[in-house]
């Protein structure tokens, strides 16, 4: 009994660390197609920022909380001293429904700034009107989208930033968008301040 629970101890610590091989093979391997997108959403916030515009970001399902968290990364910082920069997350809660996020977007939002749309494919359907909504005011988007896309791939136009994120597994998808949130901070940060010199 005892070296049976050596076995699946043993068992279970090498899918656990293999959940770390994985992660990090598939960051390496998809590097080379996000950066190039990437690079684009860095130039249309910094554009947005800038020129007194701001950025919005909303998620749906797993992605709401990312849309919250990149927004705060925008406000306060990510690892360097910087202003503020104009963000705002919209996000259903305090009994907000997709009605009154789309009203406050046509309400607050102008043609100078960016939608940040996050995105897998199992919650999207929400996302499109605001998307529609945004493309109607002359906003960019920037779509940070997993797996096939769907909907909110569909709704994009050729104007619009997509970076797909196709991965099967929900698990990769999520950790390479907050992977691509953080280079995205960090491209604005190099951009606004000049490179970090390491002492």
């Amino acid at each position: 009994m005892l070296a049976s629970r050596r076995y699946h101890a043993r068992m279970l610590e090498a899918r656990l660390e293999q959940q770390f091989i994985d992660s990090a093979d598939c960051k390496y391997q998809i590097a080379p197609l996000l950066v190039p997108p990437l690079s684009a959403a860095v130039e249309a916030i910094l554009a947005a920022v800038t020129s007194g515009g701001k950025v919005w970001s909303v998620g749906a399902g797993p992605t709401a909380a990312l849309a919250t968290y990149v927004s705060h990364l925008l406000l306060a910082g990510f690892e360097r001293e910087r202003p503020g920069l104009a963000a705002q997350a919209l996000h259903s809660g305090d009994g907000d429904d997709a009605t009154t996020l789309l009203r406050r977007l046509n309400i607050w939002a102008s043609a100078e700034d960016v939608l940040l749309v996050l995105s897998v494919a199992s919650a999207e359907t929400s996302l499109v009107p605001l998307i529609d909504a945004a493309q109607d005011l002359g906003m960019t988007v920037v779509a940070l989208v997993g797996g096939d896309g769907g909907e909110v791939l569909n709704s994009l136009l050729d104007t619009d930033v997509v970076i797909s994120i196709e991965h099967a597994r929900l698990g990769r998808v999520l950790e390479l968008q907050h992977m691509a949130l953080h280079a995205l901070c960090d491209g604005l940060d190099a951009q606004l301040l000049g490179e970090e010199i390491e002492e």
